[in-house]
């Protein structure tokens, strides 16, 4: 239970991180639309400044899933 709980833990925060890549490659391609600039730099923006502490997180909870012994051991 715990190595899957922290399975799902990790999977959470990479979900994240994927929704920022994607937010952030459809507000890049929405920017070049006329009247839009504006709102798709404030989406890459609250985006961009949530990345740097997901990452950390992904990090630190990959970490302890590396050191969690599998249930098929």
């Amino acid at each position: 239970r715990r190595y899957l709980a922290r399975v799902r833990r990790l999977q959470t925060v990479l979900g994240r991180l994927n929704d920022i890549a994607h937010a952030q490659a459809m507000a890049a391609t929405l920017a070049s639309a006329e009247g839009t600039a504006f709102a798709a730099g404030m989406v890459r923006g609250w985006h961009g400044a949530r990345r740097p502490r997901l990452v950390k997180k992904a990090m630190k909870r990959w970490a302890r899933l590396k050191t969690q012994k599998p249930f098929w051991d």
